[in-house]
């Protein structure tokens, strides 16, 4: 019986190839960035964008909150923000480095993910302004974008319960029902917000002439909706619950608890400064970028959803004998200061990345920056490469990303004879080959054949040209004191741990980068999630 059993269960496949990712190297160079921003009076915001280099943006992010207590992360895109926002909880900060793409309809996702955005520039700024004052169409997609997160979680809590059927279709019976109660407790929520105000009014003495309180609104403000209400939909029963218990505590004459996130949702906007870059961006000597940033502002104080968090820019170089970034700050510091000038106080700023700040220490956030009338602004740097262990200049960072794949094939060539397309390797003598399960479909580049990778701790050789699903090594050398055998690891790069539970790097990540004449973020970019297993490892 057992024997059978074992028969129909499905065996754990070894992976073909894996990409670990060393969490204590990534602890290890926060807390180094960290350090080093304390020094210049600032904090870190992790750049997750591009899937965390590499390294899986959700699960770096995850370990950062959790374990180190990073509470900004910036990314690249929208859709980067909201796969991020799924994991973490608000008021952690997101804040998408790129420029709105899909306007005005990007806006209205920003505000529904509470997740910050960057304005590049005047095409930005003129539709925002339209959309504050489109408040109609604003509203309406509010309730739209809560529906569908709504729908959504409820459909996956169902699914994983087997209630609905997994293609997530709402045309059946279940999920006609489904909807119907997603409806119900919707409008539910309406009349209890309308209750609500309707006792607001009547409390504080506003409302008609002849005092008597003024009926609350067919339609109540969306923007006052707690920014938690789509979070409270774990599962339908779960949902219905909560709202009869808060219906039954209001007809017993309890007062309800405050709800979570009862402040009014804001898009936080950052103004992107061009100091040199050339990309997007405000200019500083134009006096349109200090009216653009006033107006927007002016429109937060008439209650429109948006709020003016901060400044920044990029540095084209990051060396502190460079007269071009010199340069590049003292632009931002000029806009900086005219803003501050016209009134205006700015809650953060950031202009640094990891080069800047670890290589040269660049003394960018000095008292004089910081300081303003309000409360100082806080300064932050952009560190994305630092925290992988991607910048070879800076020694006290750990390597993060170790590549490797199974050997799947063992043979042997005699002298003359040929390995892979075109056939650009002929060997010169009796020769054992091992073929590895990956390739450049999975992330190797091309050219890297003819390059080295480590094998049961020695050093072997690339040959032939690298195949889109595997590639062979030379492993001649090996077999006379450690054969190489069907089923062992080859490194293509990244540190290992031997026999004795040391750590051996034989083949670095930043030499391969240095070697190909490109950097060790596109390597790490370019491993393919899907075809190569990725693993974490403290």
């Amino acid at each position: 019986m057992s024997t059978i059993a074992s028969q129909l269960k499905p065996p754990i496949e070894a992976p073909r190839a894996t990409h670990q990712i060393s969490l204590n190297g990534i602890r290890h160079n926060y807390r180094t960035v960290e350090r080093k921003a304390a020094t210049q009076k600032c904090s870190v915001m992790a750049v997750v964008k591009a899937d965390a280099y590499g390294h899986g943006a959700q699960e770096t992010a995850t370990f950062l909150m959790r374990e180190c207590g990073c509470d900004s992360f910036c990314v690249a895109t929208l859709d980067e923000a909201i796969h991020l926002r799924e994991k973490l909880p608000y008021p952690v900060r997101i804040l998408v480095l790129g420029a709105p793409v899909d306007l005005p309809a990007d806006f209205d996702r920003y505000l529904h993910w509470q997740v910050e955005m960057m304005v590049s520039g005047p095409e930005v700024v003129e539709k925002l302004m339209e959309w504050c004052s489109d408040i109609k169409t604003r509203r309406e997609n509010m309730v739209q974008n809560s529906a569908k997160e709504a729908m959504d979680k409820v459909a996956e809590s169902n699914i994983s319960k087997g209630v609905v059927k997994s293609s997530k279709t709402l045309g059946n019976v279940e999920g006609e029902s489904l909807a119907r109660e997603i409806r119900e407790i919707m409008i539910h929520k309406k009349k209890e917000a309308q209750v609500q105000a309707f006792i607001d009014n009547a409390s504080s003495g506003t409302g008609t002439p002849n005092g008597r309180a003024s009926p609350a609104p067919a339609t109540p403000s969306l923007d006052a909706h707690p920014a938690t209400t789509t979070t409270q939909f774990q599962g339908i029963a779960h949902a219905a619950s909560v709202s009869r218990l808060k219906s039954e505590r209001a007809a017993n004459g309890v007062s309800p608890s405050p709800p979570m996130g009862k402040e009014e949702k804001k898009i936080r906007w950052h103004g992107m400064v061009d100091t040199g870059m050339g990309r997007m961006g405000f200019k500083p000597e134009e006096d349109w970028s200090v009216e653009a940033i006033k107006n927007l502002h002016r429109l937060s104080l008439q209650g429109s959803p948006i709020s003016f968090t901060g400044l920044c820019t990029h540095m084209a170089e990051a060396s502190s004998s460079s007269t071009f970034t010199i340069e590049q700050f003292g632009r931002f510091k000029t806009l900086l200061n005219r803003i501050r000038e016209s009134g205006l106080s700015v809650e953060t700023v950031h202009t640094d990345n990891s080069s800047a700040l670890l290589e040269e220490s660049l003394k960018h956030f000095d008292t004089a920056v910081l300081k303003q009338n309000s409360v100082d602004s806080r300064g932050y740097v952009r560190c994305g490469g630092a925290i992988y262990g991607q910048r070879p200049q800076f020694t006290d960072l750990l390597p993060v990303s170790t590549l490797s794949a199974s050997i799947r094939h063992v043979g042997k060539i005699k002298q003359g004879e040929s390995v892979g397309y075109d056939r650009t390797w002929v060997a010169e003598r009796d020769s054992v080959i091992a073929t590895v399960a990956i390739g450049f479909a999975d992330g190797v580049p091309r050219d890297l054949k003819g390059g080295s990778v480590e094998i049961n701790g020695t050093v072997c050789s690339i040959v032939g040209n690298v195949c889109m699903d595997m590639l062979m090594v030379d492993v001649t050398h090996l077999q006379d004191e450690c054969p190489v055998r069907v089923g062992d690891s080859c490194v293509l790069w990244g540190p290992v741990t031997d026999e004795l539970g040391g750590i051996d790097e034989q083949i670095k990540l930043k030499d391969i980068a240095k070697s190909l004449k490109t950097t060790q973020s596109e390597l790490t970019c370019g491993v393919d999630v899907k075809r190569v297993r990725r693993v974490y490892e403290k």
